[in-house]
């Protein structure tokens, strides 16, 4: 495709996919507020908003980078591509390990805790993706980002709509932004390996080797989170059962 008609083409894919996930975005918003309440929605709020404080760390305009070296020259693909997952896993550590010392130091309540921790969890997932993202821009692909970005709006918004159904809580809902992140960056590491069994260069073997190792890395660092997580839900209900016992 020659540029004349590529340009406009992912010029109108990104306005459009970005208008979809504000309309997305605001429905989402909408229903779960409602259904929360001040106290549920609160919480969320605050996790999100906890989270943000540290959001910054998990790019450092490393995507940016690799959009414009990418772009000059495509061979440069596969390097970036490992030598950038691995910096970012080593972000993650960092970035968990703030969250953890931070929300623990300041000795909020078991529900809190374990809502900011399901919500740190999908901001890293999001950093591969707006990864690979980043590698699609570097290639003028905006169709894969613009289905990544419809899918993350549409999965937050449908489960949004069976919890309210099914009665979820608060740490339910805070789950959907892990399972919509998640969702995402497989879809778009397939999006990856199908556009580079079209030669398109994406990924050599030197780099899908650093991207596996880092991957089982990361695989480990989340293991442990849910581990962690397990042990704060375990003390919320005791919590809780203790409350419902408790006679004044």
């Amino acid at each position: 495709m020659r540029n004349v008609e590529r340009i406009p083409k992912n010029t109108m894919t990104l306005i459009t996919v970005n208008i979809a996930n504000k309309l997305l975005g605001f429905l989402f918003i909408m229903y779960i507020a409602r259904y929360l309440g001040a106290g549920g929605f609160g919480i969320l709020s605050f996790a999100v908003a906890f989270t943000g404080i540290f959001r910054i760390f998990t790019d450092l305009w490393l995507n940016t980078l690799m959009i414009r070296e990418v772009a000059r020259e495509k061979s440069l693909a596969g390097k970036y591509l490992g030598h950038i997952t691995t910096i970012k896993v080593l972000l993650f550590a960092i970035i968990f390990g703030l969250t953890a010392a931070k929300i623990h130091l300041l000795r909020y309540p078991a529900q809190t805790v374990t809502v900011v921790y399901l919500v740190v969890l999908s901001v890293l997932l999001l950093a591969f993706a707006n990864m690979f993202k980043s590698l699609f821009r570097a290639f003028e692909h905006m169709e894969y980002e613009a289905v990544g970005g419809v899918l993350w709006g549409g999965l937050l918004l449908l489960g949004a709509l069976w919890g309210i159904h099914e009665g979820f809580t608060v740490i339910e809902f805070s789950a959907l932004y892990v399972v919509a992140s998640a969702t995402v960056v497989g879809f778009e590491e397939l999006d990856v390996s199908s556009a580079d069994r079209g030669n398109l260069g994406f990924v050599t073997q030197e780099s899908y080797t650093c991207f596996r190792d880092c991957c089982n890395s990361l695989g480990k660092l989340l293991n442990g989170l849910i581990n962690l997580l397990r042990k704060e839900a375990r003390l919320w209900m005791n919590y809780k059962l203790r409350t419902m016992n408790y006679k004044p």
